[in-house]
Formats: structure tokens, C-alpha cells, sequence
């Protein structure tokens, strides 16, 4: 299944680029501080729940769409707007709590010059599915995270993205665990 999703996930990368390449016109290539458009996110993430001293991270995967348009008239100021499948949790893979959610980022994000960026703001969890091997039981199914995170730039249009993010709520309340997770992905904007 993971195999799957994987190769699944670079084919959506690799037919992004192709479709990238047939449509750049050399007379509007814009450069990453004037990208504006929609996109496809893929990478990992790492999770936790918290306060957690014993339990280890768990590592997995996060995919989905993007949107990033202009704020105001100068052009290093955008919005970012996500739909994010992700699967997050704690422990190790063959036990642990599994959380899949669907993660909603609303971001504010800056250029800081043609490589780098820097974003945050909030984020909205919903918990779609969840598998225990504790007598855990989720008390919410929405919450809200605070994210930060930056940006560097390959080329124009692709870049890589790294995020962290604090459940600001608890996702449990017995015992009173709120999530946090980073995530390391690629993103392909067309």
C-alpha cells in the first residue's frame, strides 16, 4: 500500500513537470517571487502527541493540492492555501496511535528574495479515520494548529518545504494529548 502510494505520488510530480515544460512560455516565465497558481504537495511527516516522553515519532507521508495567489500589489506577499491527505500519529509503525486527517493550511506567505520564503498561520485538522493499539479514544475530530515553516526554491515553480506545526487544542482529553508534526515535501506549482 505504501509502495503504491509512493510510485502513485512521484507519477502526479513527474506529469506536473512534463505538463510545466509544455506550457512555459519564454516570453512569461515568471520568476518565484511573482509565482502565482495551483499545485500538487507530496513529502513526509514526521508526528507526535504530546506531552510525550517515552513514545517515538512517527514517520509517514502527506499529499495534495495548493494554491498560492498574490496579497496586495507588491509581489513577494501571498496566501497559501492547502487540501493535505496526512497520516500522523506516535509510535512506531506496527503499533501506536494512527490519526488520518485532512489538513486545511491558510497561510501567509513572504519571499524573502528568488530562493527562499518563510510562511505561517493557521491550520485546521479534521480526523476523517484513527487506529489504536492503547484504550485511547479520540474526543475531537477538529482542531486547530498553529504552522510555521519556509520555503527554498529549485526553480520557478518547484520548491522545497519544510513545516512545523502545534495542535493548539488537545486532541485527547484522558489523557490530555494535543498533536505536533513537521513535514519535509515537494511541491510542483503549474
Amino acid at each position: 500500500m505504501k509502495t503504491s502510494f509512493l510510485i502513485f505520488l512521484l507519477f502526479l510530480l513527474f506529469v506536473g513537470y512534463g505538463l510545466q515544460a509544455q506550457t512555459i512560455d519564454e516570453k512569461e516565465v515568471k520568476t518565484q517571487i511573482e509565482q502565482e497558481g495551483f499545485g500538487i504537495k507530496g513529502g513526509m511527516v514526521g508526528s507526535n502527541l504530546t506531552p510525550s516522553v517515552s513514545t517515538p515519532y512517527r514517520f509517514s507521508y502527506q499529499a495534495g493540492l495548493v494554491w498560492q495567489f498574490k496579497l496586495g500589489i507588491e509581489s513577494k506577499n501571498f496566501g497559501l492555501a492547502e487540501v493535505l491527505f496526512s497520516k500522523e500519529g506516535t509510535g512506531p509503525t506496527s503499533s501506536g496511535v494512527v490519526l488520518y486527517n485532512i489538513l486545511i493550511p491558510i497561510l501567509y506567505k513572504r519571499n524573502m528574495n528568488h530562493w527562499l520564503a518563510f510562511e505561517a498561520g493557521p491550520q485546521l485538522s479534521i480526523n476523517i479515520n484513527d487506529a489504536f493499539d492503547t484504550n485511547w479514544s479520540p474526543s475531537k475530530k477538529l482542531w486547530y494548529n498553529a504552522a510555521i515553516g519556509g520555503s527554498a526554491y529549485l526553480t520557478n515553480r518547484n520548491y522545497i518545504n519544510f513545516r512545523f506545526s502545534k495542535g493548539l487544542g488537545p486532541v485527547y482529553t484522558n489523557p490530555n494529548y494535543s498533536s505536533i508534526a513537521f513535514a519535509l515535501s515537494f511541491i510542483n506549482v503549474f
